[in-house]
Parts: structure tokens; sequence; C-alpha cells
């Protein structure tokens, strides 16, 4: 009778022992995100853009294990995945994860999902960001008839003259206006070598021969 009554004790302290800890470890299991900043803070078209998120979980350790950024359009999400030890500690995490570069000019929004080992996340923040009009370039009126391919280009960029339009000279124009390259025009079509240029975006600006300036915007990849 007595080894009875000490086996239902044991059993009883084993079920209140595991359901205090079931308890805990879902108290625990919490995170929330303390605040998103971006990187640069006015990030021009040939920035890279990184995110650094400060957060804070219930349960130590709480580092990151594996990140996945989507672009759809102007929308760009993160998933920020952690994992979360059994240690019940405040635990908070700093981490900086790179969105992309060569941006186009515009509004763009990122949602950062943050998230344990599983697949919905525990707490989402969204900050803002717009990309400006590159500046040092004036003057500009696109022709239809000046087609530049590829773009974006790798090694040789091509600049080809429809219909009657010719150009005096060409020059290759950073963001900030600054010159590249630039040659005199003889033909209806040039060819620029692209290879010593770092990646990023660039203009080329066409002095034409009605006394116009074109420019076309294209990205060095």
């Amino acid at each position: 009778m007595k080894a009875i009554i000490q086996l239902i004790i044991k059993s009883v302290l084993i079920t209140v022992l595991f359901s205090f800890t079931v308890t805990g470890l879902k108290a625990q299991g919490w995170g929330m995100i303390d605040s998103l900043k971006l990187i640069p803070v006015t990030p021009t078209e040939t920035s890279t853009v990184q995110v650094a998120c400060f957060a804070t979980f219930g349960s130590g350790d709480c580092f990151i294990v594996d990140t996945s950024v989507t672009i759809s359009g102007a929308t760009i999400t993160v998933q920020a995945y952690h994992m979360i030890g059994m240690l019940t500690v405040i635990c908070n995490s700093a981490d900086t994860i790179t969105l992309g570069s060569n941006f186009s000019p515009g509004n763009y929004t990122v949602v950062y999902n943050l998230n344990d080992s599983g697949l919905v996340a525990i707490d989402t923040d969204t900050l803002y960001f717009t990309i400006p009009q590159a500046q040092g370039i004036t003057g500009i009126d696109i022709q239809p008839n000046i087609n530049i391919y590829p773009n974006p280009a790798t090694n040789e960029l091509n600049v080809q003259f429809r219909n009657s339009v010719r150009a005096n000279n060409i020059a290759v124009v950073d963001v900030l206006g600054r010159v590249i390259y630039s040659d005199s025009v003889d033909s209806k079509s040039v060819t620029i070598n692209l290879q010593s240029l770092l990646c990023g975006v660039y203009f080329i600006k066409l002095q034409m021969q009605n006394g116009n300036v074109e420019v076309k915007r294209f990205v060095k990849q």
C-alpha cells in the first residue's frame, strides 16, 4: 500500500513539473523588434542598402541562423530566423541584413519579419526609404531614336542612332555628374568598353548635332 501511495505521489509530481516546464517555455517563447535602422540612412542609386534590426527575446541564446530577402516591385520582404534556446533570460540581438544595390529611383517599403525556428513570424515591423533621382545630370531630353543595349551591361554597351539622328560627342557620366569617358562620334553606332567601370548606375550623355543634350541611363553589372 505504501509503495502504491509513493507511486501516485511521484506521478503527480512529474505531471506538475512537466506542466510547469511547458508553461514556462510558452511564456518565454516570445520575441519582439525594438527598432529597425536603414544603412545608409539616405541611400542613392549606387548604394548597397542594408537594414539593421535590434530585437529582444524571452529566452536565449537567440542568435540568427538564416535570412531571406524577397523583392517584389517596390516591396522588400525580409525573413530573419533565430535559434531560440531554453535558457530563461532576456536575450538581445542586433543583426544587419543586405537588401540589395542599384535600386532605381522611387519609394520602397521594407517588411521585416522576426521568426523563431517556425514558419510564422513572431513580430513584424516596417520601414520606408526613397532613392532620389541622380543629381548632376541636367538638360535631359531623351530621344526615342537613340537605343542602348544591353542594359544592364557587363563588358560592352552599344549605342545606336536611328533615322537621321546624329551626335557629335558621347560621354559616360556617373551619378555625381563626373565624366568617366568621352569621345567624338562619326557613325550611326558606338560601342563602349565598360570593363574598367565599377558596378553601378551610369548615364550615357550625348551632345547632339542639333544642339540638344540627350541622356540615357544604364547599369553596369
